[in-house]
């Protein structure tokens, strides 16, 4: 008993630190130099701990084997998952630990997505996607290149579909111990930012980085459609990810205008007998949220969240154990055209109707009901 209790001692003050361990990340030109043995590979077997594994290779990409049937380790807070049958790209250390793996379904036609075992949380690999070609270049030369072409989309908050502009961009990029970015683009100028932007690929997307400043950012995220895997070309839309939700005209205006920033709401919140203004970010803080009485006292938020199908809304203003007043909606059916909105966009095709109250000496007291709605979307200007 007594060791029992020490065992569950130990989880219980050391348990906490797993289970909110921060994520790992590493740079695939890293990877490969803690790489001994690089192996196209299927699962056999595992001793029941999973901390040794039978690998069946079927080809070497880098390092050498003595035998076709391998033993390798699990990583230290690590566990590879992986499934009998099916075809994998196996990265072990120098310490002969499986720590990473190139998931692939078909190594003729399909992009390579790279990821390390940890328990505890994510263990990224960066970049983390390319082709194969593009791997065995980079096992072989330490460097690999290819090209994008894409299509800006920007969604219509009439059809409520991404509508194709005719901004289009050509990407040149190649890998060595970073990547590297060249970009060619049709009918798209953008005066005061970067000439080249930063590029960088996730799963199937790929996010195209001109600015992330919080005062003028500009960037651009999509995903691959197609994919010329022998030629190491792309093809895919993009959408404009920052400023966020914006229009074609907004987003024209805003790459010409140096001095356009963030984006930040004005909300109006109407009860039976007064009108209260909701503001999302200011024009000098996009960090600031609070709410403009009809006394004109501002308020700072204490937490908020839009409802949806599953869960209730609220808005709460006040310190944490002081609260002021708290606006209360239920859920929201979200039809699929909805889905792709921002909270923002919904509210403004559809303001939220919900129920305001007020503390007076930490009672809760009904205002009655209240429409919340999008009165303005401002730039802010520096």
């Amino acid at each position: 008993m007594k060791y029992l209790k020490t065992i569950l001692l130990f989880m219980f003050i050391f348990g906490q630190h797993m289970i909110y361990a921060k994520g790992k990340s590493i740079d695939l030109s890293e990877l490969i130099k803690e790489s001994k043995l690089i192996v196209i590979a299927e699962y056999r077997s595992s001793n029941l701990m999973k901390t040794v594994f039978h690998l069946k290779v079927e080809s070497v990409l880098l390092g050498k084997i003595d035998n076709t049937t391998i033993k390798v380790k699990s990583p230290d807070n690590g566990t590879p998952y992986v499934r009998k049958n099916e075809k994998f790209i196996a990265f072990i250390n120098k310490q002969n630990e499986f720590e990473w793996i190139g998931y692939i379904a078909d190594l003729e036609n399909d992009m390579v997505y790279l990821s390390g075992f940890y328990d505890y949380n994510s263990y990224d690999v960066w970049p983390s996607s390319l082709t194969f070609p593009q791997l065995k270049s980079y096992i072989e030369t330490k460097k690999y290149s290819g090209t994008i072409h894409t299509e800006l989309k920007i969604l219509s908050l009439e059809t409520l579909e991404y509508e194709p502009t005719d901004i289009y961009f050509d990407l040149a990029y190649k890998y060595t111990d970073d990547m590297h970015c060249s970009i060619t683009s049709t009918n798209f100028e953008a005066p005061g930012f970067p000439d080249k932007p930063e590029l960088s690929f996730w799963g199937n997307g790929f996010r195209i980085t001109y600015d992330e400043n919080n005062y003028h950012p500009l960037e651009f995220h999509g995903w691959t459609e197609e994919n010329d895997i022998e030629n190491n070309t792309h093809n895919g839309p993009i959408y404009v990810y920052a400023p966020d939700d914006i229009s074609q005209s907004e987003f024209e205006e805003y790459i010409t205008n140096s001095r356009a920033g963030y984006i930040y709401y004005e909300v109006e919140i109407k009860t039976p007998t007064d009108t209260y203004i909701f503001m999302d970010g200011d024009a000098k803080d996009n960090s600031r949220t609070y709410l403009i009485t009809p006394e004109g006292n501002k308020i700072d938020y204490s937490s908020y969240n839009f409802p949806d199908d599953d869960d209730e809304g609220y808005f709460r203003f006040g310190d944490y154990d002081n609260l002021e007043v708290e606006i209360l909606f239920p859920t929201v059916e979200i039809s699929e055209q909805f889905e792709r909105l921002t909270d923002y966009q919904r509210v403004q095709l559809q303001p939220l109707d919900g129920e305001f109250f007020e503390y007076r000496d930490g009672v809760r007291i009904s205002l009655g009901p209240c429409t919340f709605r999008v009165k303005k979307k401002h730039f802010a200007v520096y």
